[in-house]
């Protein structure tokens, strides 16, 4: 993912909706009516709202009058291609053709990943909106009660019109805001399917344009500064960082979604996240994806682990909940015994790396 900069400030505006998320009508604006246009052209040269008709005399005059016809017909269907292409470029903003997610996800019970994939479309009020399913795996069980599973999550519904992206709140039938690619710093948003509405919000800080794999993308630096205070960025195509794509369910004690580890789509290929504390593999089942990792144990842990590896050169990297690296050691045994006596008690990430530093596994541990 790449490294957004702090452009600076810039002035005020209100988004256009509600302060409670819903949405006041937009009004889209056009170049008129297509056939008025084409009227207008062919009436050219005589008198104003004179409907071209094909004269009776000389030859000429019917060939010019059925080129300037044909002519203006041209025109019109020019202008209808433009008008399709542009709606589908927009469209291209959010959920293209192969869109997918994949983010952390912990429990109580377990840790693993939660995927999203955009698959079709569908409508809701008569709007065209866009299905996002999502499926749970959690493969690395925390003891002693914990255990893996798989979970089936309802589908993710999102509507676009042009720079908002909305996202369906089944519970008070109504979208909410989920981005607004427009704003100027100083501009916020609610939470969408926060519970008290106006308490919970995004606030812009920033704005810019990065180039991904040769497609320039919108982003915005956003802050969430009162229940969980992260500083995010919201990218087009890709959504956020850290939050997840529903964002409440970042903000959970427990089921929690949290870090974007990749995303892919058909253009853009595969963009990996800031947050990979599990592998980006988009294919593996529950059975598949266990059987390959490597596990710490034990886990929860005191003062040490042992983890069981592959045969090669590899190196443990570990990181505390702030993502700060806090401990980095070799590893040449497929069984290595890695010494933790000098951390503290907590939540702590891995890394293992391959002798180019390329990251090949990665998962949670806890020190009690």
């Amino acid at each position: 993912m790449p490294q957004v900069d702090h452009l600076g400030a810039g002035s005020l505006d209100e988004p256009p909706h509600d302060v409670d998320g819903g949405i006041k009508p937009i009004e889209q604006t056009t170049g008129g009516n297509n056939a008025d246009l084409v009227l207008g052209d062919v009436g050219r040269g005589g008198d104003e709202g004179h409907e071209a008709k094909v004269p009776t005399g000389s030859g000429c005059e019917e060939v010019n009058v059925l080129e300037a016809y044909l002519q203006a017909m041209l025109r019109a269907n020019i202008l209808a291609l433009f008008t399709v292409l542009a709606i589908c470029s927009q469209a291209q903003t959010w959920c293209p053709p192969g869109a997918e997610w994949l983010f952390n996800f912990y429990s109580q019970q377990a840790t693993g990943v939660r995927r999203a994939w955009y698959s079709g479309d569908t409508l809701v009020g008569g709007l065209p909106c866009q299905r996002i399913d999502q499926t749970i795996i959690a493969y690395e069980p925390i003891p002693p009660f914990g255990s893996a599973f798989i979970q089936q999550d309802q589908p993710i519904i999102t509507h676009g019109q042009g720079d908002l992206l909305r996202i369906w709140d089944q519970a008070n039938n109504v979208f909410d805001t989920l981005a607004w690619f427009s704003a100027v710093p100083g501009d916020r948003w609610n939470v969408p399917h926060y519970e008290f509405s106006g308490a919970c919000y995004f606030e812009v800080l920033d704005t810019g344009t990065r180039v991904v794999a040769g497609i320039p993308l919108r982003f915005l630096v956003v802050e969430e500064p009162i229940v969980m205070g992260f500083v995010d960025t919201l990218f087009e195509r890709i959504g956020f960082e850290r939050f997840y794509v529903r964002p409440i369910e970042t903000m959970l004690i427990d089921l929690t979604t949290t870090g974007l580890v990749c995303y892919r789509d058909d253009v853009l290929g595969q963009v990996d996240g800031g947050w990979p504390w599990h592998p980006c593999d988009f294919s593996l089942s529950l059975e598949e994806e266990s059987a390959q990792r490597a596990q710490p144990f034990p886990n929860p842990g005191s003062d040490h682990f042992t983890i069981s590896l592959a045969p090669g050169v590899h190196t443990i990297a570990l990181f505390d909940a702030t993502g700060r690296e806090v401990l980095r050691r070799p590893i040449n045994s497929e069984r290595t015994a890695v010494d933790c006596s000098a951390l503290e008690p907590g939540l702590f990430a891995y890394r293992l790396l391959d002798r180019s530093g390329t990251t090949v596994d990665s998962g949670k541990w806890i020190k009690e």
